[in-house]
């Protein structure tokens, strides 16, 4: 049985959707790893924390959705691959896209 790239949030209530469901909840989610993970969150929050900072004292504009793209990106390469943001995957795009289909908030 074949179910493509669909991710949880676009897949219709089933077995995959249970199934996927399942893995989050067992392997991603689950308090250890939420918990594993809990410095490598703080780290690239701090990160983001001193960019903003860093750009209000040059009294430059912050684009905050933007910002908070590029973390959910920065945590998900770490967390997943292990690694900084790699040019040959565009997870803000996906993110993007997914937020898009599930909100229907347009975004530019």
């Amino acid at each position: 049985m074949s179910y493509g790239s669909k991710g949880m949030g676009l897949a219709e209530y089933g077995p995959y959707w249970r199934h996927v469901r399942k893995l989050c909840t067992q392997h991603l989610l689950c308090p250890s790893k939420v918990e594993a993970f809990a410095p490598l969150r703080g780290e690239e929050i701090g990160l983001l924390v001193q960019a903003v900072k860093k750009a209000g004292e040059e009294g430059q504009v912050v684009d905050l959705s933007e910002k908070t793209y590029a973390l959910n990106e920065d945590i998900t390469y770490r967390v997943v691959l292990g690694c900084k943001r790699a040019d040959m995957f565009d997870l803000k795009g996906i993110i993007k896209e997914t937020v898009l289909a599930l909100s229907g908030i347009p975004f530019s």
